[in-house]
């Protein structure tokens, strides 16, 4: 449409009906934008020259438009594509569902040296972390009070989540939270006893030197002498917090509570903000890294017409 002479039309438009031709500008485009002709009897009238151009076009006036990565690997892939130097990108790590926005038609900086440094802004693409299935029943549960059967069967049915803390892990949070970890086979040991005293009463909780605690269980059907139970004070999950992404490991304390005749059970997991933040950190490192683009905390401006 590069060919398109403004001038013929409103010339042919002055011809054809005598009109009086006014071509409107705002200065930031060449050309016109439109005209306004007045007619014998129908008074100012506007035609709008672009829109009727660009019904023409073979080809968009520029790009626009959002698309969405399914793996970060694709929007790394995808900046490739299309950014220029003015590029940016935009991570959202406060939300509830991270994600990361990239504006490739984002605003030049005033000191660029072009014409016009204000740019549209909207040819983006966006990548939203996916939470892994895991993560959301751990963190959906966390808090939540369990009854002795109830919390049996989650730890049971969660058992391949767990993992051995290693020294590190001991000497990093056990002294910060005082108190043990307990291996995969504790617990596991512990969810088959907290199984076959689910009908029993408890008795004195005990708290030991070793950083674990010891509850003694009384048989009320047949008047048996209680069976102590070693409590660990933590346990290690290990979970992909995003679908198909890597393994992390977070402390979960452990904790009971005595309402009534009952005892329940929960499980509190220790700053997973701080794992989340840690594991977007890494990731957007290696976006920085791989596109060389302009990176910022936050959201970008909204998209205009």
């Amino acid at each position: 449409m590069s060919d398109f002479d403004l001038s013929l039309l409103i010339d042919a438009l002055s011809r054809a009906q005598a009109l009086q031709v006014m071509p409107i500008s705002d200065g930031t485009v060449t050309g016109a934008l439109g005209v306004v002709y007045k007619g014998p009897n129908a008074g100012y009238q506007q035609f709008d020259v672009k829109a009727e151009l660009d019904r023409f076009r073979t080809a968009p006036e520029r790009r626009k438009g959002t698309s969405v990565a399914f793996s970060l690997e694709s929007f790394i892939d995808l900046v490739h594509r299309h950014a220029d130097d003015d590029s940016a990108l935009f991570a959202d790590i406060l939300s509830p569902s991270p994600s990361i926005t990239a504006v490739f038609d984002y605003h030049r900086p005033e000191e660029s040296g072009a014409a016009t440094a204000a740019r549209f802004g909207q040819h983006r693409s966006v990548y939203q972390w996916p939470l892994s299935d895991e993560w959301k029943i751990w963190k959906a549960k966390d808090g939540v009070k369990f009854s002795q059967g109830e919390f049996a069967e989650f730890l049971e049915a969660h058992i391949s989540e767990l993992a051995t803390a290693t020294g590190d892990e001991q000497t990093r949070f056990e002294p910060e939270l005082q108190t043990k970890f307990g291996t995969p086979n504790q617990i596991f040991n512990l969810s088959r006893g907290l199984e076959i005293t689910v009908s029993s009463k408890f008795a004195n909780p005990v708290r030991l030197d070793n950083g674990t605690a010891s509850i003694q269980f009384e048989e009320t059907h047949n008047g048996a002498d209680g069976k102590p139970l070693t409590i660990p004070g933590l346990f290690l999950v290990a979970i992909p917090l995003f679908a198909c992404g890597e393994i992390i490991r977070l402390p979960a304390r452990l904790r009971y509570k005595k309402e009534g005749a009952a005892l329940l059970w929960s499980y509190h997991l220790y700053r997973p903000d701080v794992f989340v933040r840690d594991a977007l950190h890494t990731d957007l490192k290696t976006v920085a890294i791989e596109t060389g683009k302009a990176l910022y905390e936050g959201k970008p401006e909204s998209i205009t017409a």
